[in-house]
């Protein structure tokens, strides 16, 4: 009987280790799957235009982060920051993105009281004809 319950238990401890290797790490998972993925197209004429996501729920003071997955023009880039549902600013400094950039984007949002999230972009190296950019972004990145 003595050696069945530890058995058990010697099976019990190798499932569970197995689990958590396999999982990653358990909360490192579970942190970074936190945020939302966002879809987005911002579509800019020239420097210095701008265009934005649509607002979406922050639920924690994490930063935002975002992924450029295409671009029109390679080489063509932009600048991106957090705001609130009114727009007003909230990010550390703004970012700079083109095809292939992934970045996080701090941001005192939730600290100032707001409990919606957008992101802006400005336009930094936009051709002639304008390019249009895609990926996605989260306003809750786990991080």
């Amino acid at each position: 009987m003595v050696n069945k319950v530890k058995r058990v238990l010697k099976n019990t401890a190798v499932f569970a280790a197995v689990m958590l290797l396999v999982s990653g790490g358990g909360a490192l998972s579970v942190k970074a799957a936190r945020g939302v993925s966002n879809d987005f197209s911002f579509s800019l004429q020239s420097q210095g235009d701008t265009d934005r996501t649509p607002i979406v729920a922050k639920d924690t003071t994490d930063w935002c982060s975002m992924q450029c997955t295409w671009s029109e023009f390679p080489g063509a880039s932009y600048y991106a920051y957090a705001c609130d549902e009114e727009g007003r600013y909230a990010s550390e400094k703004m970012v700079y993105f083109e095809q292939g950039t992934w970045a996080l984007i701090g941001n005192s949002i939730k600290e100032n009281g707001s409990e919606w999230c957008r992101i802006y972009a400005i336009g930094d190296n936009i051709p002639s004809d304008g390019c249009v950019f895609t990926g996605y972004w989260y306003a809750d990145s786990g991080f």
